[in-house]
């Protein structure tokens, strides 16, 4: 009976941290100005939305990375170095696609 609870709060952070990227996405959003990075922001908002929230460590640890690089995001928008957003941006939609895969 512990273990289906531990399982259930790990699902429920999980469910959390997705909204958690998903309102962090919605910052990148309003801070962007080219529109290229804007659709590719709001793309990953619907993956990040969309995602199943997991009790899986390897997919919690994902996310952790996922959530770690749009704060890079964030640093490199508010520095203007575009070239850096396009491979941060890419480096977000593999990892989804790599967390996703594992579910």
């Amino acid at each position: 009976m512990c273990r289906k609870k531990k399982k259930e709060q790990k699902l429920i952070e999980g469910a959390v941290a997705l909204k958690d990227a998903a309102a962090a996405v919605d910052l990148l959003i309003a801070l962007a100005e080219d529109e290229a990075v804007k659709s590719r922001l709001a793309k990953i908002k619907d993956d990040v939305e969309f995602s199943k929230p997991s009790a899986d460590e390897d997919a919690q640890k994902l996310l952790r990375k996922i959530v770690n690089t749009l704060d890079d995001v964030k640093i490199k928008l508010n520095a203007k170095k575009t070239d850096a957003v396009d491979a941060l941006l890419r480096q977000v939609e593999l990892l989804i696609v790599e967390r996703n895969a594992k579910l």
